[in-house]
């Protein structure tokens, strides 16, 4: 009896929809060396899924996609073994492996949006608003003109000084509306609680990344996006 009420208090068990509210708020959970994860309740077409998908390690990133319905980015920390399937209340065991732990971790997914949907939105704001992203969430905007952003990266490349690459963002960005050459507003992308904005030239994919970084200080950076005119910019 013993036995039975210790192997109780070492199970985790969370329904599909509690462990992924458990991930929104939490942005994390971890499973000790000596716990087992019970996640029950999973939808019975992605449990059919999950028990036909042969590989470990294509399991684990199927999981993780049904996760990321809830605007999640997911990964993974520690080694996991996976257990067994139980069809009565769809549930799936984890236990770690031999790094003695698992850690889920979850951020917001990242906004991708074409530059002129996002401008459009923002144009028909009221003067001065913004928008504010989620905690630690990326934008990636599309559509840019791979001219424009080569221009950027050189501009970057030339001349290390703040001010003056924002200058060129705001160029790359003009460069590829016609709706902020029309209106002769500017495209701002700033950081609220955030040590700095990291940006990234994605040719290939024809846009940039921007992601808010934090620290100990600023533990939950955020992205804001505004259109402004050029006379508040300086």
């Amino acid at each position: 009896m013993n036995t039975t009420l210790q192997e109780e208090k070492k199970q985790v068990r969370l329904s599909w929809q509690e462990l992924a509210n458990t991930l929104l708020q939490e942005r994390s959970i971890k499973i000790a060396s000596d716990q087992t994860l019970i996640v029950h309740q999973i939808d019975p077409s992605d449990f059919l899924s999950l028990v036909e998908e042969n590989n470990a390690q294509a399991k684990v990133q199927l999981f993780a996609s049904m996760l990321r319905r809830f605007s999640m980015e997911i990964s993974f920390e520690g080694l996991i073994t996976l257990g067994s399937f139980n069809l009565s209340d769809y549930s799936w065991q984890m236990t770690p492996g031999e790094k003695g732990f698992i850690q889920i971790h979850a951020k917001p997914a990242t906004m991708r949006k074409p530059l002129a949907e996002v401008i459009s939105f923002l144009s028909k704001l009221p003067v001065g608003q913004a928008i504010v992203l989620r905690a630690q969430q990326d934008l990636f905007l599309e559509e840019i003109s791979s001219d424009a952003m080569f221009d950027y990266y050189q501009h970057c490349q030339n001349d290390s000084d703040p001010l003056a690459r924002e200058a060129g963002q705001d160029q790359m960005f003009v460069a590829s509306s016609p709706q902020l050459q029309e209106s002769g507003r500017l495209l701002k992308i700033y950081g609220l609680n955030a040590k700095q904005v990291n940006r990234t030239i994605d040719a290939g994919a024809g846009g940039v990344l921007f992601t808010p970084i934090g620290n100990e200080e600023f533990k939950e950076p955020r992205l804001v996006l505004g259109l402004i005119d050029p006379s508040a910019a300086s």
